[in-house]
């Protein structure tokens, strides 16, 4: 069946318009909200005693503790009940024992259903009167958590309206919607009612107190939304935060399977070295041998730098990081790492311009010789074995700033964007097969910074690249200069 035909839910314009329990028509159905027993009681008195005064007749469907108290309401407000009910004009019911009459394994039988009711509200005045029916058996179904069937029986109620003159009161206590999930059934319920109650907690006086609470209201709701919104922003945002995350996770699954292949790689081919060594060492000429051992010694080396790199990017990244600022002389620096380069690259062409009278450089010597030794290495890496590479060093303001240019095959715009991050490999395709930690730039990047410089690359694909970064230089105090 259909909801009640001008049905409204409760908000703010409901409630200060609604009728009280005496102020209702024929023909009305309307709902009754309540947190006391108390407060329904003296409703319920209202409703069924207006209608005994008007000569109407009254049946009451409630449970025994409600029967009693309402009977007691009424014989205090000068109610001859026991006259009223030996004219058939006051009947009253068990809401349980009535329900047991008409369900059938858990469901209603509207049939009998018909028959209860009928005999229950049979009229020996033939229906000349009006007819009063508070009950409480949809109350009794929804507390049993049979919602369903409280809304086919209020459904119900509804049709009883369109065959005779009568109003019906339905009494429900909130607690019964406590949970964010009752919110879709109990706007069911409103629907199915002309009039809604509010409880006690919402009394309403004069205009101004309407006004006031409805203002409230309309407050409550405004925070409510903005709440919600703000519950789907944080949502998004850890929604954002978890595809993060397992993207990460991707990351670092594969890293931990790269870091496995690099350390075990080298660990086997030092092994085979040293077992030659072992034994053909006395038919071994002694090139061979250093060539043996030169060549265990270099993947020795690259071991050793995979896992200094994965502690530095952990002590980076926890914050344990600390640096030992001193003024160091930066031709200095470049030299040295050039060295280490062409000795690991022979074939490879290595050019240094540094100008004389730079100033003193302000930083940790150990971290800016990492640093340049890093962005020498992947312009190695990325360049023709018999390529050049050059390093320049000069003064931009109160920064040094060195660059570092390879004769490579270039880096597109998309691994540019991607170059200083973690985990970013980015294969050679002059060397395929050396790949890096996808730790070097990223490391390289927060060492610059934290020393208080800036790190930078320009790449054309075809041409090269250059990174270029910079360092403080010592800045004299004011007092040095005046001397």
């Amino acid at each position: 069946m259909a909801p009640r035909r001008g049905s409204s839910s409760v908000s703010g314009e409901a409630l200060a318009s609604s009728p009280d329990a005496t102020g209702l028509h024929e023909r009305d159905h309307f709902v009754q909200f309540y947190d006391n027993d108390s407060y329904l009681t003296e409703s319920v008195c209202d409703f069924i005693g207006t209608g005994l005064l008007s000569g109407e007749e009254a049946v009451v469907i409630a449970t025994r503790p409600h029967r009693e108290s309402l009977e007691i309401a009424l014989s205090r407000k000068g109610h001859d009940l026991i006259a009223a009910r030996l004219e058939g004009r006051y009947l009253t019911l068990d809401a349980a024992a009535t329900l047991s009459e008409f369900m059938v394994d858990g469901d209603i039988d509207f049939a009998l259903l018909d028959k209860t009711i009928g005999n229950s509200v049979a009229r020996p005045t033939g229906g000349e009167r009006g007819l009063r029916i508070y009950g409480e058996m949809v109350a009794l179904l929804w507390e049993r958590g049979d919602v369903a069937a409280a809304i086919r029986l209020e459904d119900y109620s509804n049709s009883l309206l369109d065959s005779q003159p009568v109003t019906v009161m339905c009494g429900y206590p909130m607690r019964s919607f406590s949970r964010e999930s009752d919110t879709e059934p109990f706007n069911a319920v409103c629907d199915r009612h002309s009039s809604v109650l509010p409880t006690e907690s919402f009394l309403l006086g004069g205009p101004n107190d309407r006004l006031l609470t409805v203002a409230r209201l309309q407050q409550r709701i405004t925070a409510d939304e903005t709440e919600q919104t703000g519950m789907r922003l944080e949502q998004m945002k850890l929604e954002d935060a978890l595809a993060r995350l397992k993207e990460l996770d991707i990351l670092r699954n594969d890293f931990v399977a790269m870091v496995v292949h690099d350390i075990r790689t080298p660990n086997a081919v030092i092994a085979a070295f040293l077992d030659i060594l072992r034994k053909d060492w006395e038919t071994l000429d002694r090139e061979r041998i250093e060539e043996l051992l030169n060549r265990a010694i270099a993947n020795s080396t690259h071991v050793t730098r995979l896992v200094d790199d994965i502690l530095t990017a952990s002590r980076l990244e926890s914050g344990d990081f600390t640096y030992d600022a001193r003024p160091f002389d930066i031709a200095e620096i470049i030299y040295r790492a050039v060295g280490t380069a062409r000795a690991v690259n022979d074939a490879m062409r290595f050019e240094v311009s540094v100008p004389d009278g730079l100033p003193k450089a302000l930083g940790d010597e150990a971290r800016q010789l990492q640093i340049l030794t890093n962005l020498l290495s992947n312009a190695a890496k990325f360049s023709a074995r018999t390529s050049c590479v050059a390093v320049t060093a000069r003064r931009e303001g109160y920064h040094l700033r060195i660059d570092v240019r390879d004769e490579g095959l270039g880096i597109s715009k998309v691994d540019q964007a991607k170059l200083f991050t973690r985990f970013s490999r980015i294969e050679s395709r002059i060397e395929p097969k050396v790949k890096g930690t996808g730790l070097g730039l990223y490391i390289t990047k927060a060492l610059v910074e934290g020393q208080g410089g800036t790190i930078s690359v320009t790449s054309e694909p075809g041409v090269g690249s250059t990174f270029s970064y910079t360092v403080p230089v010592v800045r004299r105090r004011s007092s040095d200069r005046r001397r």
